[in-house]
């Protein structure tokens, strides 16, 4: 339910900033997008045809309401997604008239359609989603490296389902847009060695799918330094301590020699 601030509670429209300025781009994946097809109809009956008052075609696919979304803020956006077929190119029709960054990705089949039922009588809601084109490794590899491309040292956003012929129980470790680990996803933990980095800004993303199609990213920015015991090493502090440190070694080993000699000439 959406749910609004009371009338006087409200911001006056100037004071309210509806968009997002800022130069890092941030990138939404859509590997499995969809034609919204709404009908609306008074009610349905049993094996009668039922007439829509309404029918309404969207862009649909959570990775393109994200980027339809961030458009809308102005953000720094691009939408990168899967399109098939003649629907492929309806979806296509639809997007460019609200995207103005669109990056796709065509393969065989058909971009899937999914379907709502709006009911009056009694009101009620129906859904169908289809399951949408095969996707090869290949053409796959091709859409997540321009995402990659697109999104380096910006943001990310991987969400809704996959299409078939995406791996499951898997995951990716990706650091500045190259993939530097993968291997089979047990639902666990996962972890990433940054020891060995050298010193410098890097974006590290981890994918992981499991066997339902579903997907999940987490992306952090890490900033390595040069390791501890070298900044110890080479600081101004540790240099005079070090300094201070031989003087004192020479002084005692002077007075160390010169103790032995008066000692000896006493004999």
């Amino acid at each position: 339910m959406l749910r609004t601030l009371p009338e006087h509670r409200l911001l006056p429209p100037g004071l309210v900033n509806t968009s997002i300025k800022s130069s890092i781009p941030i990138v939404s994946l859509s590997l499995n997008p969809a034609i919204d097809l709404t009908y609306e109809t008074p009610s349905l009956k049993h094996d009668q045809k039922s007439r829509a008052t309404t029918t309404r075609y969207d862009p649909g696919g959570t990775g393109i309401n994200v980027g339809r979304a961030l458009e809308k803020l102005k953000a720094n956006s691009h939408t990168c997604c899967i399109t098939a077929g003649k629907m492929g190119e309806f979806l296509n029709a639809l997007l460019k008239q609200e995207l103005n960054n669109l990056h796709t990705q065509q393969v065989e089949g058909e971009t899937r359609i999914n379907t709502t039922i709006l009911q009056y009588q009694p009101h009620s809601q129906y859904e169908i989603n289809a399951t949408g084109p095969s996707i090869s490794p290949l053409q796959l590899d091709k859409i997540v490296s321009r995402f990659l491309m697109l999104c380096n040292q910006g943001i990310g956003i991987l969400t809704g389902s996959l299409p078939p012929g995406t791996p499951d129980n898997t995951y990716q470790i990706i650091n500045n847009g190259t993939v530097v680990a993968e291997g089979v996803w047990d639902g666990g933990e996962i972890t990433f060695d940054m020891s060995s980095l050298p010193p410098g800004k890097y974006n590290v993303t981890v994918v992981a799918y499991d066997e339902s199609g579903n997907y999940t990213v987490n992306s952090v920015f890490v900033d390595v330094t040069e390791s501890l015991s070298k900044a110890i090493l080479e600081s101004p502090v540790t240099q005079l301590l070090s300094v201070l440190a031989i003087a004192g070694i020479l002084v005692l080993g002077y007075k160390i020699v010169k103790t032995g000699k008066k000692e000896k000439k006493d004999e």
